[in-house]
């Protein structure tokens, strides 16, 4: 059974959850989350935990324009005696399908702080990519996952900064060791967070990873999270859609190869500090209207 996808088996509740689906919003056509609820005692109602899943659904649906795919099947599974939402999991094959633990003790403000559903939801986006890429998929989910929120409205800019002022520093090992070693989250995230620069720099702001992203998903179909690609599938389909060999260049550059970030100096060109709990902006750095763009979007300035 090593490629099907989660089932569930025995007593739980079932619950919908719609969506508008990928390439399609607006047209009618919606995407469907068929929730499944295991057997056992959680502290939040149905209700309430069914309406934090569609605000993180409708999250994705404004960053990927319109949901990853037309169905998903998300298993929540209590976990006794534990708060906050605990572990996640998407599988490839059998069709999109994601399991995610729920402490039993998990209260509504452990929700409105959860990077777990909406990292497991960018897994629904793209491929299980094939190697030693760990770091592709791992690296997407985690630098796209605050993007998302905070373009939702469901995090502050700063605080996605100071997340990666804080966490980028875990992921340099990993561009030393050409992407073949070190954490593949924050190595793979660092990555992600130097493409995105390079992709909006080459073309003059006109696009960033999100159009990568997107572009690479729609040239795969519907299927796409649930099928597995060879690296240079990916890469060679995010290029078609950035209309350049952008991400080419990077993971040429990048993997197999031992690269030194000097981080300090990247937050410095970005015009992003630490200050107090949060950061500080500088908007004569030289890449400051990069900066702008990446969390928020494309904007002016």
């Amino acid at each position: 059974m090593r490629f099907a996808g989660y089932t569930a088996i025995g007593r739980f509740e079932r619950a919908r959850v719609a969506v508008p689906a990928a390439g399609e919003a607006g047209d009618g056509r919606g995407a469907v989350l068929d929730i499944a609820f295991l057997d056992g005692e959680l502290a939040l109602s149905r209700a309430t935990l069914l309406a934090w899943i569609e605000t993180i659904a409708r999250a994705h649906v404004e960053y990927w324009h319109g949901f990853t795919t037309t169905r998903v099947l998300l298993t929540v599974v209590p976990v006794p005696g534990r708060p906050r939402v605990v572990f996640g999991r998407v599988v490839p094959g059998g069709g999109v399908s994601a399991m995610l633990q729920v402490g039993a003790r998990a209260s509504e403000a452990d929700l409105a702080e959860d990077w777990i559903l909406p990292h497991e939801f960018v897994h629904t986006g793209m491929p299980f990519v094939q190697g030693r890429s760990s770091w592709a998929m791992e690296g997407v989910a985690t630098y796209v996952e605050p993007v998302i929120r905070a373009r939702a409205g469901l995090k502050p800019e700063a605080m996605v900064w100071r997340e990666w002022i804080d966490n980028m520093p875990r992921g340099v090992a990993a561009l030393q060791n050409g992407l073949t070693g070190g954490s593949p989250y924050w190595g793979g995230g660092l990555f992600m967070l130097l493409a995105d620069i390079e992709i909006r720099r080459a073309t003059a702001g006109a696009k960033g990873l999100e159009d990568c992203l997107r572009g690479a998903l729609r040239a795969g179909g519907d299927a796409t999270p649930s099928e597995r690609w060879p690296l240079a599938t990916w890469v060679e389909r995010c290029d078609e859609a950035l209309g350049a060999p952008l991400m080419t260049g990077m993971v040429e550059r990048h993997l197999g190869a031992s690269i030194t970030v000097d981080l300090a100096a990247l937050w410095r060109d970005l015009g992003v500090r630490p200050d107090g709990e949060g950061v500080a902006y500088d908007d004569s750095a030289p890449l400051a209207s990069i900066r702008k763009a990446i969390v928020m979007g494309r904007r002016a300035g």
